[in-house]
């Protein structure tokens, strides 16, 4: 990566790992962005809490100050934000190693721009999974082909417009990026929070 760039991991519930959080900020110096099960626990100002004791009303929102997640792995000086969805009726709990507000979510929302290129990988083009590869170079050399032909089909597609045959992959913002569906894209604009003061009671 060059330099001076800040790198940030957008992850999902899989990944909620004390062992990962200390790796990504002491070893690569990233930061991140991860969501987390109902069932963590932290440390608030002395107590210990799971994540589930935290019941937000809908459209609500809480951001704690640092706190320390986890029990087997337990890892400090993290942030959490709650948030309780009003349009899909979901909890929202994402850990960050900065402080969090607002801004959180829609840092996070951007993960969701990757949904399409998993799906091309996976079930829907080259379908990774299905290889049943076991040894690790193996796997590698075929990453590496979808890699490049990833690549050689983007090229092709640069070449076409510069053909003037298409108007294709302009230096522009995307005007249609890849969406799961045009509601959910409309409703994540429509999001309102009540940011509360501290924590709700239980």
């Amino acid at each position: 990566m060059p330099d001076g760039v800040a790198l940030v991991l957008l992850a999902d519930r899989g990944f909620a790992d004390g062992k990962l959080m200390k790796y990504l900020k002491e070893d690569l110096g990233w930061h991140f962005r991860i969501r987390i099960k109902c069932s963590f626990q932290f440390q608030l100002e002395g107590r210990g809490l799971k994540v589930s004791s935290v019941q937000l009303q809908p459209g609500q929102a809480y951001f704690t100050p640092m706190v320390v997640i986890g029990k087997t792995n337990p890892y400090p000086n993290v942030y959490l934000a709650f948030a309780h969805d009003k349009q899909s009726n979901e909890d929202w709990v994402i850990v960050s190693d900065q402080p969090t507000n607002l801004q959180t979510f829609a840092q996070y929302r951007l993960r969701f721009c990757v949904e399409e290129s998993l799906l091309d990988l996976k079930s829907n083009g080259f379908n990774l999974e299905a290889s049943r590869l076991r040894d690790k170079f193996a796997l590698s050399q075929l990453c590496g082909v979808i890699a490049l032909t990833m690549l050689f089909l983007v090229l092709q597609g640069v070449q076409v417009v510069a053909s003037g045959k298409l108007q294709f992959l302009s230096s522009l913002p995307d005007p249609q990026p890849a969406i799961a569906s045009k509601r959910q894209q409309e409703d994540s604009f429509k999001r309102e929070f009540t940011v509360l003061s501290r924590i709700p009671a239980s």
